[in-house]
């Protein structure tokens, strides 16, 4: 093994740990390994590291994968040893050559692999030895971007064993994200079984930082596979995903959003267009789950219908805002009785700082997605705000026009859909002009402050005051 690098010393040199082992004297060894590491640490510019030095380090972990005893447990101080190995290894590797070295040793392979068998298990997993074995390949597969050798015959070595690590999550998720990230990093995902587990990891990481997830999340849900058998996944994991992309959408920037496939829009499509009415099942615990998947698709498409990339698509799908017009109707009717989970909540406190009840609940800003929707889908589309006017949902939608709880922002999300409606639209405009009041507008947020009612005079200036030319 050839180095650039001065020669000051090297482990082979300083540790005799061939001969310590042969004595069967692993205190010294621990005590020799400890020494060398601190000193490396602090002097590594000026070592070199010899073919050698890598050498005794597999031959000392050689040895010690034989002394793994029942159950995969290793005594100490085996297994502190073990662990500064690891520690030196994971340091070494940051140099090409030395990667270079060992991806052509048939010594290497063996090794870890005999290794891996040993600490990948429930036991093993979280020991400190495992962690930095894979922070050893983290290093190693860093060169694997510029130089694909490295990294196709790292995965074709270690991706099983990396793969049922991710899948069983036993520990170090974080360094096996890392691990997979990069074996995968220029590969499609394939596997259905690994689709899953990135989804429920992500799922069960939501406190941690893990951004080698995040870059796995993102290269599946770009992929067509996940959504052609989406149909597939556990519903907790249909709820993970979807959950967890529409966050990601309503944060992402445009050029994110641009890069979804169509197969999701479809997907999107088909779970609201045929699951619309499941929302008002949503009393019977069975259809508590599948309310809250068709939140998130409704939210996704709210938000993708204001992206000029996705709106021709969506307008030209007369389903989905028939289905939206109808939902809405009929929300909004079932609203109006008393106690119902539609009925808004207008308590100020409730509005100002809205429990985790309220905001957990599947119908939290259902309606103001809807409105968002339908009033997207009509931009500067004669057809759509036609079939909304057909709908007879433009006077639903006057009538949503009030502060709740349940539904942030649906105030503004009314003014523009009722802009968007009846623009360069005069029958639709005629309409509004046509309202006239039935009774007194009451509202709780209002009477808070001591303003009982809206009177007659002052919602018809403010309705016939609007301009939509």
């Amino acid at each position: 093994m050839d180095s650039s690098e001065p020669s000051h010393s090297n482990l082979s040199s300083i540790c005799n740990i061939s001969q310590l082992i042969s004595e069967n004297n692993w205190n010294e060894i621990k005590n020799q390994l400890e020494i060398f590491y601190r000193t490396y640490i602090v002097e590594r510019e000026s070592f070199s590291v010899l073919k050698e030095d890598v050498n005794v380090l597999l031959f000392a972990t050689d040895i010690i994968n034989s002394k793994f005893c029942w159950y995969n447990s290793l005594e100490t101080p085996l297994a502190d040893i073990l662990t500064d190995i690891m520690k030196i290894l994971r340091i070494y590797v940051t140099k090409e050559y030395v990667v270079m070295y060992l991806i052509e040793n048939d010594n290497f392979y063996r090794i870890f692999d005999n290794l891996i068998k040993c600490i990948f298990t429930k036991k093993n997993m979280q020991a400190l030895y495992t962690k930095y074995l894979l922070q050893c390949l983290v290093n190693m597969l860093t060169f694997g971007e510029s130089n694909n050798e490295i990294r196709l015959k790292l995965a074709s070595a270690f991706y099983e064993h990396i793969r049922y690590a991710f899948i069983e999550n036993y520990g170090c998720l974080y360094e096996v994200s890392a691990v997979l990230y990069n074996i995968l990093l220029k590969d499609d995902i394939q596997d259905i079984s690994l689709l899953n587990a990135i989804i429920v990891n992500i799922g069960s990481s939501r406190s941690t930082v893990n951004e080698y997830l995040d870059f796995l999340f993102e290269k599946i849900y770009k992929l067509p596979l996940l959504w052609e058998v989406y149909d597939q996944l556990p519903m907790k994991s249909k709820l993970l995903v979807l959950g967890y992309l529409s966050g990601l959408i309503v944060a992402s920037e445009t050029n994110v959003r641009h890069e979804l496939p169509y197969s999701l829009i479809k997907r999107l499509l088909d779970i609201f267009n045929k699951s619309g009415d499941v929302i008002f099942k949503l009393t019977q615990t069975s259809c508590a789950e599948s309310s809250q998947e068709l939140s998130y698709a409704l939210q996704i498409l709210s938000v993708l219908s204001g992206d000029h990339h996705y709106l021709d698509s969506l307008q030209s799908n007369v389903d989905l805002l028939i289905n939206a017009c109808a939902i809405l109707i009929n929300m909004n009717r079932l609203g109006k009785t008393s106690e119902h989970i539609f009925k808004p909540i207008q308590k100020l406190k409730d509005i100002q700082n809205p429990s985790e009840d309220i905001i957990n609940n599947p119908v939290f800003g259902f309606k103001g997605f809807l409105i968002r929707l339908i009033g997207n889908l009509s931009w500067k589309s004669k057809r759509i705000q036609d079939l909304a006017r057909e709908a007879e949902v433009i006077p639903v939608i006057l009538d949503c026009c009030n502060i709740d709880a349940k539904n942030p922002f649906i105030m503004q999300w009314v003014i523009l859909a009722i802009h968007n409606l009846c623009e360069d639209n005069l029958q639709n405009q005629a309409i509004i002009s046509g309202l006239t009041q039935q009774g007194v507008v009451y509202s709780e947020v209002l009477n808070e402050f001591g303003i009982s009612s809206y009177t007659e005079e002052l919602l018809s200036s403010k309705i016939n005051n609007f301009n939509f030319q």
